[in-house]
C-alpha cells in the first residue's frame, strides 16, 4: 500500500474514540516525566554512539535524579476515584501515547536480543513499525495534517541540516532556529485542530490557553 491518504482512512476505521479523557492527572504527569527522563538518557546514549557527541555529565545526573525523585510517587495503581478530566484532544493524546508505547515495544526487542545474545526479532520489529504507522495515521487525521507534506518537510529540514550528507559535526551543531522556520512555514499556514482541548494552537486564535496551570 503506497496511498498514505487511503491508509489514514483505513486506520481510523479501527480507531477507538472517546469524548473526554478521565485520568488521575498527577499520576499521569509523574509517569510522563519519568518516560521523558529515560528517553533523554537513551537519546544521549544514541548521540554518543552514532554522532560521537560527549555525554553531558550534569544533564545525565539531572535526568537520573528526576527518575529517582518521581518514581516513588507512582509506586501504586492510580485511584479511579481520583480521576479528573484531561483538557486535551483525546484523539491526539491517544496517538501520541500510542506512539510512545509502541516505541517501548521496539526497545524491548533490542533488550531481549542483547540479554539473550540473539538477533533482533525482525518479524516483531516489522509488526511494531506497522503499529507505529497506525498511530501516526491517527495523529495525522486528528491534526488535520497532510502526510505527504509532513514527509516532504522532514526531508527539507534534513537537507538544510546536512547540505551534502550526514556529518557528526552537523548533527551536533544544529541550526534549530532556521529548522523551526522551515517547519512553521509549512505547518502554521492553516489551523490544525478544532478540538477545545487540543494539544496545538491554531495561528488564527486570538487568545492562547493558560499554560501556567
Amino acid at each position: 500500500m503506497s496511498d498514505l491518504k487511503q491508509y489514514v482512512q483505513d486506520a481510523i476505521r479501527t480507531e477507538s474514540q472517546i469524548d473526554t479523557i478521565q485520568v488521575n492527572i498527577p499520576n499521569l504527569i509523574s509517569i510522563l516525566k519519568v518516560y521523558v527522563a529515560i528517553g533523554n538518557l537513551l537519546d544521549d546514549l544514541k548521540k554518543n554512539i552514532y554522532y560521537g557527541k560527549n555525554i553531558n555529565s550534569m544533564k545525565w545526573l539531572n535526568q537520573l535524579s528526576e527518575i529517582i525523585t518521581i518514581s516513588p510517587t507512582i509506586n501504586k495503581l492510580p485511584d479511579v476515584a481520583d480521576q479528573q478530566t484531561l483538557n486535551v484532544d483525546p484523539r491526539l493524546f491517544h496517538a501520541i501515547v500510542g506512539l510512545a508505547t509502541e516505541s517501548t515495544e521496539l526497545v524491548e526487542a533490542i533488550l531481549k536480543a542483547i540479554e539473550n545474545e540473539t538477533d533482533i526479532d525482525h518479524v516483531n520489529v516489522q509488526e511494531e513499525l506497522g503499529d507505529l504507522n497506525w498511530y501516526q495515521a491517527i495523529a495525522v487525521d486528528a491534526s488535520d495534517a497532510d502526510w505527504d507534506k509532513i514527509l516532504e518537510t522532514n526531508i527539507n529540514k534534513l537537507k538544510h541540516r546536512y547540505p551534502e550528507k550526514f556529518t557528526s559535526k552537523d548533527a551536533i551543531n544544529r541550526d534549530l532556529d532556521t529548522e523551526r522556520q522551515i517547519l512553521e512555514g509549512v505547518f502554521m499556514q492553516a489551523p490544525i485542530s478544532t478540538h477545545p482541548g487540543r494539544l496545538y494552537v491554531s495561528p488564527t486564535d486570538t487568545a492562547l490557553p493558560n499554560t501556567d496551570e
